[in-house]
């Protein structure tokens, strides 16, 4: 599984200066049906998004998960992902959490670009391991609980 740093993602790019809800779009082709994706991104995102209508539909969906602003956004993704040895793809090093290892981050983060509206990621994931890609419980459920436990 992977866990996708929407903000990181969506100012990759940008159009007229505006993150791009596409960037998202493209990520997410790019890994499922591969694997299981979790996308993170922050409220405020949706006030400088290109395209509030197709980003609040992938919200809709539950494709995207907003964290609120009273929540590190970084800290929601490194939980997730740390508590599920999940991949983060993010071209963030998150420096500034100084409570996950160098080394961990290292070898689950995974760079990436975006050229001519192709996801490339900088290092093959080594597996996509089945086992980890179903899960016993509900999303929803791992996502309000890991918020009340960061806010």
């Amino acid at each position: 599984m992977v866990v996708i740093d929407g903000n990181n993602v969506a100012y990759s790019r940008k159009l007229h200066g505006k993150p791009m809800v596409e960037n998202i779009e493209i990520a997410i082709k790019y890994f499922e049906p591969k694997t299981v994706v979790d996308i993170f991104v922050t409220t405020y995102l949706a006030k400088f998004i290109n395209n509030l209508s197709i980003f609040r539909n992938l919200v809709n969906q539950g494709v995207i998960n907003e964290v609120p602003h009273t929540v590190d956004d970084d800290k929601v993704i490194l939980k997730f992902a740390y508590d599920y040895d999940d991949y983060i793809v993010s071209n963030d090093k998150f420096r500034n959490h100084k409570e996950y290892s160098v080394e961990w981050i290292k070898n689950h983060r995974i760079g990436f670009s975006i050229r001519k509206n192709i996801f490339h990621i900088d290092r093959k994931i080594e597996s996509y391991n089945m086992k980890r890609m179903t899960r016993m419980f509900s999303k929803k459920q791992v996502d309000s609980g890991i918020m009340e436990e960061l806010n």
